[in-house]
């Protein structure tokens, strides 16, 4: 967040926007930097049957920031919204989103409780997930509530707190292809390749300053943690991914922010098409 504030006066498309403005801007960019990637690290796992310290501690930390992360990225964006739009930021509309996450959690709470018991009664697995996806996400459009907070409470908690978590995965496994279908096709529209030819450097640049801070701020961790000298040195290798996640929140920042949301966007699915590739690597 804080590189992409100090770069903002060579950045085109914030030529213009008041100062308020780009640091509210830097805030959601300094929350999308933060998101890591679960499914590349699960990935990574199952390939390689990794078993011990540092998956144990890879996976649960990837997992954990995605859901610290929505109510951050949350908060941002609606500063963000009010500054580049121009109207001024009210508590009554803390106070809203508070409310708004806080029935996003229990949705989801609810939703993975549901889930985990149809789970245990039923074989037709994929009928249950998609049914109850469908359901979710109209009711969740309805009530205003945060539609992929709610998603990822209800993974969070049947995979941590349950014993089906392995068996909801393999069945989100089985609908996932015409999902990621959709879901890349639409990311790649908000994807301005003109925009991005003039960009790419700070893509790059910005790379390297997520990677870098993500190694410093590991060891510090590890050593205030005193974690198993594998996990303190190996860690940060898993913490550089990113993937789905990252890219909804992408799509969602475009749709709100009117005018530079699409050049906003193309620079950060620039960033993260780098940190997926190098990241998996890693």
């Amino acid at each position: 967040g804080g590189t992409f504030y100090l770069a903002s006066s060579h950045i085109p498309f914030l030529a213009g926007l008041p100062h308020d403005a780009i640091v509210a801007l830097a805030l959601v960019w300094g929350a999308i930097a933060f998101c890591r990637s679960p499914s590349v690290t699960l990935a990574v796992i199952a390939e390689t049957k990794a078993k011990g310290p540092l998956s144990d501690w890879m996976l649960g930390v990837v997992v954990l920031l995605d859901v610290l992360l929505l109510p951050i990225f949350a908060a941002a964006l609606m500063m963000a919204r009010t500054q580049v739009l121009g109207q001024s930021l009210e508590g009554g509309e803390l106070v809203l989103l508070a409310k708004h996450l806080f029935a996003s959690i229990a949705c989801g709470v609810t939703f993975g409780v549901v889930l985990a018991a149809l789970f245990r009664f039923t074989k037709e697995r994929v009928l249950v997930v998609v049914v109850l996806a469908y359901f979710v996400t109209a009711l969740c459009e309805y009530l205003g509530y945060d539609t992929l907070f709610v998603f990822v409470i209800a993974g969070f908690l049947v995979t941590n707190l349950t014993k089906l978590g392995h068996a909801l995965i393999a069945t989100s496994e089985k609908t996932s292809g015409g999902v990621m279908v959709v879901f890349f096709a639409t990311a790649g529209a908000k994807l301005d390749l003109a925009a991005l030819q003039e960009l790419w450097p700070f893509a790059l640049a910005f790379f390297a300053v997520r990677v870098i801070a993500t190694v410093v701020s590991t060891r510090i961790g590890h050593r205030i943690a005193r974690d198993p000298p594998v996990v303190a040195k190996n860690a940060w290798l898993g913490l550089v991914s990113q993937a789905g996640v990252t890219i909804g929140l992408v799509v969602v920042a475009s749709d709100a922010l009117p005018g530079i949301g699409r050049p906003f966007a193309s620079l950060a699915i620039a960033v993260v098409a780098i940190n997926e590739l190098v990241g998996a690597v890693l």
